[in-house]
């Protein structure tokens, strides 16, 4: 362990000192690192074995203990792996300052004074210590780096004097010595600095006088003086003999260095040990089990977990069905991080104000909300679909109204449970004696609710003559008032009035003909089931476009609809457009794509952006941006639907 610097003489730290330079080792002889290798290979290899280990973190204590072990393991790797790096730099002749590093110790000594360096940094930036703590140290971290220089009390500086007379040579030493302190000595301080050459060569004589002494005063003081020595002596050995060759040196170290990167999913569930959260009592692996076996998951489904607290579900899932479309939803902050953290889709915090429809509901709602999280799960299901939930046994035994009607309603849709053994949720991470019953629903391929199909239906591929008569207006007010948003290469601000008034009107025209003619369908023609039944399997709902999205480009399939949502996606706005052209290129003949963006999405992309939405008049498509400044893209191959 390197010694630390006392902080009363911080001023002296920054001393410039120009010790003799190490002799080079790189001359004609081949460099041998055999040795550096076989430690750095014995340490990974436990490091490794360290972590493999799944302990127990089911109380604050042991996940304490276990994120202890594994930080200190991680760091073990990380020091294995740099030194990997660092041989091969060296083998290779790429190295330059660190060319000289033959032991563990030295590569230990440089990663302590970078993460020391980072520290002073970080105090000096006045960063607080939750962002500090957990910020990857970064090259502009080496600039704030202290020279170890070695140090020595003022009480030794006394005993070396009281040595004087039963050492010979020992007092010459310690005169010239206090002389070259006193300076220092001056500032009332306890510690001093051997920061020049001459103290250094000075302390090294006295602790070669001290060990040919047999006093037990001297042996003591000679280890003391060894031990702070020690430090300066590795650098020395790397060739690092002050602060200017150890900043040259720590920037390159810094290119070597192997990072390993903590596993954020683990640290998050372990700050969580111990921390009360209402209602949220995690599945037990048995029964997810048992649920996904119910569940007939199929690739390409919509599958969604809401109440997902910690994904345990949601894990299990995904590794079964991994070609299926998983969202999840969760309203504690906490358990949404860690969502996140694990690259889950969450698609809403609040599941009882969520409309989404999916094929699958998987979930164990709170036990208090269990009756209404059933029921909008039903609301939810696509034709087919299938609902398979934890529920708590009040419901199927109280005698108040709203148990007594949700008996009645599960009956009413051919819903069915199975009473789960006592104890279930006794072997989960936080247990619970709850008495439990597992819940299944399938829905029937038809609907009673034929007019609302109807007009979701319309509602996703029509707006009505207001809002197009709107449309106009705003489009025509805009092309006049910011013509060059609008322009292309030799066109003028008056052609692209012109042009936008034109093409507008058309548009207008077509489209309130298209409504009117909405009236004369034969609902019954429609929507029949097994024409309902292949379009939804042939969508990409708004859901699963999230879930796919950053891979979207690559995307092959095919589709009768196409649903986009840029307001969530995270893209820019040259990446929408990129979507958008590839999205139509995917839909089926007389397939249909919907898409909505901010506004902002194509901040100072007027050009492309222009030729965007000239394209999209091209295949008779409309562009709708309402006042909030939110557009809708509606697009379509050779028909409306």
């Amino acid at each position: 362990m390197l010694s630390t610097q006392p902080t009363s003489v911080n001023q002296y730290t920054n001393t410039s000192v120009n010790f003799p330079k190490v002799a080079s080792t790189t001359k004609e002889k081949p460099i041998n690192l055999s040795s550096l290798e076989k430690t750095a290979k014995t340490l990974e290899a436990k490091a490794t074995k360290i972590l493999s280990v799944k302990r127990q973190s089911n109380t604050p204590r042991r996940a304490g203990m276990a994120a202890n072990v594994e930080s200190n393991a991680t760091k073990e790797l990380e020091l294995a792996r740099t030194m990997f790096r660092l041989i091969e730099g060296i083998k290779s002749g790429e190295t330059t300052l660190l060319s000289n590093i033959r032991t563990k110790t030295q590569v230990e000594s440089l990663e302590y004074l970078i993460r020391r360096a980072k520290n002073r940094r970080s105090d000096k930036l006045r960063q607080p210590e939750s962002q500090s703590k957990d910020r990857p140290i970064e090259l502009e971290d080496t600039e704030y780096v202290e020279y170890p220089y070695p140090w020595i009390y003022r009480t030794t500086l006394n005993k070396l004097s009281n040595l004087s007379a039963s050492v010979m040579g020992l007092g010459r030493l310690v005169e010239k010595l206090s002389i070259l302190l006193a300076p220092q000595l001056n500032l009332g301080s306890d510690h001093v600095l051997l920061n020049t050459e001459e103290m250094l060569d000075l302390a090294t004589n006295i602790i070669n006088q001290l060990k040919t002494s047999r006093n037990t005063n001297a042996s003591s003081i000679a280890e003391s003086l060894c031990s702070s020595l020690e430090d300066h002596l590795k650098l020395s050995q790397i060739g690092i003999t002050g602060l200017p060759s150890l900043i040259n040196a720590l920037k390159e170290y810094f290119f070597y260095r192997g990072e390993v990167k903590a596993d954020p999913v683990k640290k998050l569930e372990r700050e969580l040990v111990g921390v009360k959260i209402r209602n949220y009592f995690p599945t037990p692996k048995h029964l997810i089990e048992k649920m996904l076996s119910l569940a007939d998951i199929e690739p390409k489904m919509s599958v969604i977990e809401p109440s997902a607290g910690g994904g345990h579900i949601a894990d299990e899932i995904r590794k079964q069905s991994p070609q299926c479309y998983l969202s999840v939803i969760e309203i504690n902050y906490s358990l949404q991080e860690i969502l996140k953290a694990k690259g889950y889709n969450l698609v809403a915090t609040d599941f009882l104000e969520h409309k989404e429809k999916y094929s699958r509901v998987i979930m164990n709602p709170p036990f208090d909300k269990d009756i209404e999280h059933v029921q909008h799960a039903y609301s939810l299901l696509y034709p087919k679909g299938k609902i398979v939930s934890i529920m708590s046994e009040g419901a199927f035994f109280r005698t108040d109204k709203k148990s007594i009607q949700f008996r009645e309603w599960l009956e009413s849709v051919g819903g069915y449970s199975e009473k789960l053994p006592d104890g279930s949720f006794l072997s989960g991470d936080r247990p619970t004696g709850v008495a439990t019953r597992l819940i299944i629903i399938d829905k029937p391929s038809t609907s009673n609710n034929t007019d609302g199909l109807v007009m979701d239906a319309l509602n996703t591929t029509t707006c009505s003559t207001e809002n197009l008569s709107e449309n106009l207006a705003n489009e025509v007010e805009e092309s006049i008032s910011e013509p060059s948003k609008y322009l292309l290469p030799q066109e003028s601000e008056s052609d692209v009035v012109d042009e936008v008034i034109n093409q507008t009107t058309e548009n207008l025209d077509k489209e309130i003909k298209d409504i009117n003619a909405i009236d004369v369908i034969d609902i019954s023609v429609a929507i029949p089931e097994v024409k309902q039944e292949t379009q939804r399997s042939l969508a990409l709902e708004t859901h699963q476009y999230l879930v796919i999205r950053t891979n979207f480009l690559e995307h092959q399939e095919n589709y009768d609809r196409i649903m986009m949502d840029f307001l969530h996606a995270g893209l820019v706005g040259s990446e929408c457009i990129a979507h958008v052209y590839h999205g139509y290129s995917l839909l089926n003949p007389n397939g249909s794509l919907v898409a909505v963006a901010a506004e902002g999405n194509f901040a100072f992309l007027h050009r492309e952006f222009a030729k965007f939405r000239n394209w999209i008049k091209s295949i008779n498509g409309t562009t709708d941006k309402s006042p909030e400044g939110i557009y809708t893209f509606v697009l379509s191959k050779n028909t409306l639907f």
